[in-house]
């Protein structure tokens, strides 16, 4: 897999990875604001039952399972991204690909960082990637 492509995946395990985490605090939240109604003890028809907070509560750990899964695969990324970044022969290509791809900053927090031109910035990293040697496929968990 080449370094764009491997980098590009990471980048949307990490929006994944946000997403269920967010889901499940969703969840739990509203499995927790039924506990008072159900203890009340005063239901009408429409009131939800136990079942349904146990159904999301179940729904929130199987969400918080299938993030902590992407996690670790993408742990596993991140190591081999980080090894593959510092054996680049210049410092300031290891220093623009961790900005970017380790720490997840914009173009525009990049070229800042980097004291540069933004052509000087994207020059840089054009060559910093054709350095990189392709990637193995990662193992993503199915979800």
């Amino acid at each position: 897999m080449s370094p764009r492509e491997y980098f590009s995946l990471s980048e949307e395990m990490r929006h994944q990875i946000s997403q269920k985490e967010e889901r499940a605090a969703t969840l739990r939240r509203l499995a927790t604001s039924l506990a008072p109604r159900l203890a009340r003890d005063v239901r009408v028809q429409t009131s939800p039952g136990p079942d349904r907070m146990q159904t999301l509560m179940e729904e929130a750990m199987d969400e918080e399972l299938a993030a902590a899964a992407l996690r670790d695969s993408h742990a596993e990324m991140l190591l081999r991204i980080t090894l593959a970044i510092s054996s680049l022969p210049d410092p300031r290509m290891t220093r623009l690909l961790e900005l970017r791809y380790l720490e997840g900053s914009p173009w525009s927090a990049v070229v800042s960082a980097m004291h540069q031109s933004r052509s000087v910035v994207l020059h840089l990293h054009r060559l910093s990637l054709d350095l990189l040697p392709d990637f193995p496929d990662p193992v993503i968990p199915r979800l």
